[in-house]
């Protein structure tokens, strides 16, 4: 179970680092709709910013700090949806994405004991 539960850790801030990256671009090079790749660069970046900084898994994660963390990038899921309800087929799956790291996140913040 630990290994399935580092493999799933590096491959979650890996996956969120390259969406980061990927909305960052979309954003610079004003792709339509801008508002999409916005709510899904607020729903990655902070995730793999505070796996970064905070460590792969610390022993314990304040409560506060998940709480803010998840905080963010809720509102970004719902900015990226309602963008998606706004545009339609122009927005793309990209609400997809952004939901799908969200649960990433929430499954991360259960296996180091942060929420119960």
């Amino acid at each position: 179970m630990n290994l399935f539960r580092r493999v799933f850790i590096y491959l979650f801030v890996a996956s969120t680092l390259i969406l980061s990256v990927y909305a960052g671009m979309q954003l610079w090079r004003e792709a339509l709709p801008f508002i999409s790749w916005l709510g899904l660069l607020l729903t990655t970046a902070p995730l793999w910013l505070f796996v970064i900084f905070k460590g792969i898994c610390p022993e314990k994660i304040q409560a506060e700090h998940a709480f803010g963390i998840s905080c963010i990038c809720g509102l970004g899921v719902a900015i990226s949806m309602a963008s998606s309800w706004k545009y339609g087929y122009a927005a793309g799956t990209v609400h997809l994405w952004a939901g799908a790291c969200f649960l990433a996140w929430v499954l991360y913040l259960k296996w180091c004991k942060a929420i119960h």
